[in-house]
């Protein structure tokens, strides 16, 4: 992963960031200068590991802000997987952001916090502009939240992280005891019994002058702050309050800071405003209680009343008076907030603060293009394939578990065509499952013309979401030309890869069709072909539909599988009656017209086929039940008791044709529903039963009508004990290896690799 970082200063906190970050990825960071005038020198003192970082040459403007023109050259390369603007208020920031705008390049908005204001105004509605655009939004806090809210971000948009300038290592192991920092203090020339520390620049926002008129107040303690040279103003208020208490130390490195840290009694930071406040950070990692006001970040997001610290009104010297007192008179209470605090921060660090970047970087955005509705509409809809259709929600609610997935989807309505369908289908959100929904494609839906409206309805919605948001994987269920060709304009277009799981493929099945039927159906089978090919990575049901039609393609093979709902505890057979039964499409490459025919060569009479479903040949099957003693038609029932009549069946039979194009290609869906029911199962040695499926299933090498006979009487003849040990072998080799959890487990990982 190729990562852009746009940024003002070399900060130490933010190298030991981009330090750490570097391990992970390939991170390049542009600063606009080397350091800023108004902070110490020290802070020039940086290494940069792990990462490529790059000084620019700019035109200074202010103490930490330039224009750097040359950030242009930088964003022209279109290299990056990310670019991430930290500096929005600066003009390299400004002019960065507009940049890419302007020629639509992908970037994400990042601060360190911030307090929201009206919203409206002339300033303000630039602001909107300049942060309105960006892909996503890293968030440290509530109140950041609120604040790009306010900006016109969507909430979904915003990805918090834990701000902090602290990496594991910094974090005191547990609570410093007063003997041992009355040691400390000695070492550093310091005899108070209790010790406030405040660490800061002498700046009026950090809110000195409230602190130091506080401590007229406090009893028993020194003030030591921290950040340099004290200003005019806090000298006078030192005289005109008669203050003998208050220290101001010069700016420390950070190990001299520590020994004042470890040393001190309560942290106090009396802000004005600040959008984060880093040193909250690092006093709670030493395990000192905090006082802060409701106008720092830090602390409105880390600070809770009693528990940790205290948080005060601005400006409010009397309060931070009684909660300073507060704490210094009550050891058990100062312990409390210590112990709390260390706890509290270990999820503040450096290390954490990468981690939950790269989890956010890492969110593979899919763009499913299908037909799934929901499951309880499929069984009634007119056109919807009721097994393509639970494949596509097994896949979907199993992939939506992953956190590193975001999956949007757009369904095509699988509706018959206009007589038998209404003419138009209308584009709406509809629900698919719990509360996860797919955008359904509006198309005219005549015959012919529908699979065009449908094609350009598709490409239309996909692209309106990809404008707005990263997506890096196009997953079809399929290639079809309606699905096929929008994925292979998106990734023409966008750059997206193309995943397509391929349960059905163009096979040539015109017999008794002629004329524009035929020229249509090689026109729609030739752009299958090729939209297939445009594919970077195939999911197929089988090596040879691989071989056939994604030939030089990354593929895995993903047979199908069954859903836990379907996974019951395996019943107790009784074999009461002799019966097969054939659930499923009546249609001639399902091999039912020679199963029925091989029932006239059954030797046991008693041996009886029931027959379940619907298709093309359902009259002629009809026919052959009125004929045929042994051979019963039952018409097509719900897919429940389906279920109810597969455990209670003696044999259930796969008689699909092994030569037949149509089953090389693809695999029985109804095969897994058989193995989980209890029953055992009788089939054809299809191309898609690997080794590991022979010893749960009774095969035959052929669909032949004698054969098939033989191999049903061979079957009969067993004891129920082979029968029921043959049936719980299936029974488990799908709960223990097909189920659409652990099969989405090899999807999941296919695909994020």
């Amino acid at each position: 992963m190729k990562i852009l970082w746009i940024t003002n200063i070399p900060s130490p906190y933010r190298v030991d960031f981009f330090c750490e970050m570097g391990k992970l990825c390939e991170l390049t960071v542009l600063f606009e200068m080397a350091t800023s005038t108004e902070r110490d020198i020290s802070w020039k003192n940086y290494n940069f590991v792990n990462f490529q970082g790059i000084i620019m040459d700019g035109k200074e403007v202010d103490v930490d802000k330039t224009i750097c023109f040359q950030i242009f050259k930088y964003l022209k390369k279109k290299k990056y997987d990310y670019i991430i603007v930290t500096n929005i208020a600066t003009p390299t920031g400004i002019m960065a952001i507009e940049y890419m705008k302007l020629r639509k390049i992908r970037y994400i908005l990042e601060g360190d916090g911030g307090f929201a204001k009206s919203g409206k105004g002339v300033k303000e509605c630039l602001k909107k502009h300049l942060i309105q655009g960006a892909e996503l939004y890293f968030s440290t806090s509530i109140s950041h939240d609120d604040y790009w809210k306010t900006y016109g971000v969507k909430k979904e948009k915003i990805y918090r992280y834990p701000f902090t300038s602290i990496k594991e290592n910094d974090i005191c192991c547990d609570f410093i005891e007063n003997h041992k920092k009355q040691i400390i203090r000695k070492e550093l020339g310091i005899t108070a019994e209790n010790v406030i520390l405040s660490v800061g620049r002498f700046i009026n926002s950090k809110g000195y002058d409230v602190l130091l008129k506080a401590c007229k107040y406090i009893n028993n303690a020194d003030l030591y702050i921290i950040g340099g040279n004290p200003t005019t103003e806090y000298l006078k208020i030192i005289e005109d309050l008669g203050l003998s208490n208050v220290h101001f130390i010069e700016f420390k490195e950070k190990e001299e800071l520590k020994k004042y840290f470890l040393m001190a009694t309560v942290f106090v930071l009396p802000t004005r405003g600040d959008s984060w406040g880093l040193v909250v950070n690092e006093a709670m990692a030493y395990g000192l209680p905090v006082i802060t006001t409701d106008k720092c970040v830090a602390g409105i997001e880390l600070i809770k009343n009693f528990e940790n610290g205290f948080i005060t009104p601005v400006e409010d010297e009397k309060a931070l008076t009684e909660k300073v007192n507060l704490i210094l008179e009550d050891d058990a209470l100062r312990l409390k907030m210590a112990n709390n605090n260390i706890d509290i921060v270990r999820q503040y660090t450096i290390e954490s603060m990468v981690k939950r970047h790269m989890e956010v970087l890492k969110v593979t955005n899919i763009l499913f293009l299908g037909y799934a509705i929901n499951k309880e509409e499929a069984l009634n809809l007119y056109g919807a394939s009721i097994a393509g259709n639970k494949m596509q929600i097994n896949v979907l609610e199993n992939l939506s578990l992953y956190q590193d997935l975001n999956i949007k989807c757009i369904t095509i309505y699988p509706t018959a065509a206009y007589p038998r369908g209404k003419m138009f289908v209308k584009k709406q959100s509809i629900r698919l499952f719990d509360e996860f929904y797919s955008l359904k494609v509006g198309f005219i839906n005549l015959p012919i013309l529908k699979q065009f409206f449908e094609t350009i309805s598709t490409y239309n919605t996909a692209k309106k979401i990809i404008k707005k948001e990263r997506i890096d994987i196009i997953f079809t269920f399929n290639m079809f030309p309606q699905i096929g060709l929008p994925a292979k304009w998106l990734k023409k277009k966008y750059g997206c890869k193309i995943v397509s799981l391929l349960a059905d493929l163009p096979i040539d099945d015109n017999v008794g069709k002629k004329g524009l039927y035929i020229l249509l159906r090689k026109i729609f089978d030739y752009s299958t072909r090729k939209a297939i090919l445009c594919c970077d990575k195939i999911i197929a049901l089988n090596k040879h539909a691989v071989d056939l039609y994604a030939p030089g393609l990354e593929y895995i093979i993903v047979e199908g599988g069954a859903g836990f709902e379907d996974i019951m505890d395996i019943p107790i057979k009784t074999f009461s009656r002799k019966n097969i039964v054939y659930s499923g499409a009546l249609v001639e490459y399902s091999g039912i017209i020679n199963l029925i025919e091989a029932m006239k060569y059954v030797s046991d009479k008693e041996v009886v086929l029931d027959i379940y479903g619907s298709g093309q040949i359902m009259e002629y099957v009809m026919q052959c039940a009125d004929l045929t003693q042994n051979v019963k038609y039952h018409g097509k029932v719900d897919n429940n008791t389906m279920k109810k009549i597969q455990g209670e069946a003696y044999l259930l039979i796969n008689p699909r044709p092994i030569e037949n194009l149509i089953s090389k290609v693809t695999f029985p869906s109804k095969i897994f529903e058989y193995m989980i029911s209890g029953t055992p199962v009788l089939t054809t040695k299809l191309n898609g039963f690997t080794d590991d499926y022979m010893d749960t299933m009774f095969f035959v090498d052929s669909n032949d009508p004698i054969i098939l006979a033989d191999k049903i009487n061979e079957i009969m003849s067993l004891s129920l004990g082979e029968l029921s040990e043959k049936a719980l072998k299936a029974w488990k080799f799908v709960s223990e290896n097909k189920t659409w959890r652990k099969q989405c487990e090899k999807i999941y990982k296919f695909i994020s690799d």
